[in-house]
């Protein structure tokens, strides 16, 4: 039909969204759409057609859906610039919502599934394009929502991370959290971004001037049952402690230890979200006798990191943060006893060891 009517556009859209329709169905469709040249049909057809917002918003549902299969993403990245193109288009509709949301879960799929030359064939523009059509759309729920989506998928990469934190984007991040903090989703991808990020220490300048922290600590107590936010809370906090003592008190002030301490008591189910409570805790350890001393005591800290040991004593990740936590106090003369008092410690340690070699 496209190739028949290649200049009516009212045919040439329904015919996308026709193909749209099928290729979220199945990987074989997809695989499909793509041998019969779907890409080049969409290539020519909005090149026609530049202004056409709705023919747009269905080449980007095809071009979303095929982002979903790892290969079909090489092809689009290697042989058809598809990021740039979509960057294109987002430039040319930023006005329009209904196109922007398309837009970011383009880039979100490609981003979840091959983010290294997502990078290698477009560095610049990505980051800073999808946060400033999220700050002219920041009212939107679902748009918000993509672009969070969208900017933790990128943030997995030390370049795109920086990028986050050079275009103020951990300030919209704050901005996003204070407003939507009832949306769990929105919520959980924010918190997930701030983590990637402080794990460059290049962003700890932009973390700070956002106050991200008067930020994150409302959103640990809206959803404190919720293991992934928890885990991406605390992970974030394990970051920013590692930078060293100051970071450590900082985190203390804002009730950042106690989303910890609740994390390890509240959340022995969630191995990922024991990690990172284990790990913030032992980073705080590991500031000096003070800081060891202020948590060394807190009720069940050292039998609950025992029994995240015994309960996943197959994940590496557990095993380690416990057993550093756990060494880190009993550095300390005054929680040493403590330590080696603790029931089947040097079991689950020859365990541990074990398991490493």
């Amino acid at each position: 039909a496209i190739k028949t009517h290649p200049f009516d556009v009212s045919v040439v859209l329904m015919a996308f969204e026709a193909i749209g329709g099928l290729s979220i169905a199945d990987h074989r469709l997809r695989a499909a759409a793509l041998s019969a040249g779907v890409l080049r049909l969409v290539s020519a057809s909005t090149r026609k057609f530049p202004m056409e917002a709705p023919l747009h918003e269905a080449a980007l549902v095809i071009l979303g859906t095929l982002a979903l299969d790892d290969a079909t993403v090489a092809q689009m990245l290697k042989r058809w610039a598809a990021a740039q193109r979509v960057l294109t288009y987002l430039k040319r509709h930023q006005e329009n919502v209904g196109v922007v949301v398309r837009i970011f879960y383009v880039l979100e799929n490609m981003a979840a599934q091959q983010l290294r030359l997502l990078y290698q064939t477009c560095k610049v523009g990505v980051v800073e394009r999808v946060i400033k059509a999220a700050r002219a759309h920041f009212g939107d729920p679902d748009a918000t929502f993509h672009a969070v989506r969208c900017l933790r998928n990128l943030s997995v990469h030390g370049g795109y991370a920086k990028c986050i934190g050079r275009a103020h984007g951990l300030e919209l991040l704050a901005r996003t959290m204070d407003r939507y903090i009832e949306d769990l989703e929105i919520c959980q991808d924010a918190l997930a971004v701030v983590r990637n990020c402080l794990t460059k220490r290049y962003n700890i300048s932009f973390f700070l001037d956002a106050q991200v922290l008067f930020s994150v600590m409302p959103v640990l107590n809206e959803h404190p049952g919720d293991p992934m936010a928890v885990e991406h809370g605390c992970g974030l906090m394990r970051n920013l402690i590692a930078e060293g003592l100051e970071w450590a008190e900082l985190v203390e002030r804002h009730q950042g230890l106690d989303h910890c301490l609740a994390a390890l008591l509240n959340h022995q189910e969630s191995p990922n979200t024991l990690e990172a409570a284990l790990g913030a805790l032992a980073n705080i350890a590991e500031c000096g006798p003070q800081m060891a001393i202020s948590i060394g005591y807190a009720s069940g800290l050292m039998t609950s990191a025992v029994e995240a040991m015994s309960r996943y004593p197959e994940h590496p990740g557990v095993q380690y943060q416990a057993i550093a936590l756990l060494a880190n106090l009993a550095a300390e003369s005054d929680l040493r006893t403590e330590v080696k008092a603790l029931a089947n410690l040097e079991q689950l340690l020859r365990d541990a060891s074990a398991m490493d070699r």
